[in-house]
């Protein structure tokens, strides 16, 4: 199966845009490596890749030299100042904000207002938040750039409102019947 060296300053996303050529593919790649999208990669780990989505992309930064490394701590995001976020879209007006509904977090607001998850990483960045971070439900958000306008309109036609956040204080269902092997339930 074909594979990535992870570089110095790179996260799975920038890893999914070179060797996918579709930062989309993030996920799959996730999945398919046992890890999660957030996870901190050290450099020089092996990581697992599927099928290339995007062979022009992937030709393209290879012979420009590219190499995305966009992994940043986050005592470093005081560095970028706000040039990074004023580069993207200078004068936030109203009509770019979007208000929280109730049990939403990031991905949900991102798929309402763009219809898809591809600028998942611009909106938390114009935000000031991570992609994980718990948002409050009244809280305004900055939008990022709408790239599938046919979702948006059918989630607005239908008043459709993702709203996926796991709410603190659930309980969490114990026993035999609730258990994973090697998770909760450790085989002797």
């Amino acid at each position: 199966m074909p594979h990535a060296i992870v570089k110095d300053r790179q996260n799975l996303l920038d890893v999914a845009l070179i060797g996918h050529g579709d930062a989309g593919s993030v996920f799959a790649m996730a999945m398919l490596n046992g890890i999660s999208i957030t996870d901190d990669i050290p450099s020089g780990t092996f990581v697992e890749l599927s099928d290339i989505s995007n062979a022009s992309i992937v030709n393209g930064l290879i012979a420009r030299g590219a190499r995305p490394a966009t992994a940043i701590q986050f005592n470093e995001f005081a560095l970028l100042g706000n040039a990074a976020v004023y580069s993207v879209r200078p004068n936030f007006t109203d009509a770019d904000k979007v208000f929280v509904a109730d049990k939403q977090n990031l991905l949900d607001v991102q798929v309402l207002t763009t219809g898809d998850l591809s600028g998942l990483f611009t909106m938390a960045l114009l935000n000031g938040i991570g992609i994980t971070d718990d948002i409050s439900s009244g809280q305004k958000l900055t939008k990022a750039v709408a790239f599938d306008a046919d979702v948006v309109n059918v989630l607005n036609e239908r008043k459709a409102r993702p709203a996926t956040a796991i709410e603190p204080g659930i309980e969490v269902l114990e026993g035999i019947d609730y258990w994973a092997i090697d998770v909760d339930f450790v085989v002797q």
